[in-house]
């Protein structure tokens, strides 16, 4: 299952970094036809625990 997100005053390059090196959180920017959003991915491996670390993150970007 994957999903993307666009944040509000933030680009896809500012969420990846803030994701991957503050958090460990593997995400991956996406650029193709003019888009501009972070990509995230889950598998079975992932819990609810990852995914709602991963929402608060992103709520919580711009603040």
């Amino acid at each position: 299952m994957a999903g993307g997100a666009k944040t509000n005053g933030s680009s896809c390059m500012e969420v990846y970094y803030h994701l991957i090196r503050e958090k460990k959180i593997r995400v991956r920017p996406v650029f193709e036809n003019g888009m501009n959003f972070t990509r995230a991915s889950f598998h079975m491996y992932n819990n609810e625990e990852d995914v709602d670390k991963l929402l608060y993150e992103i709520k919580n970007i711009n603040k």
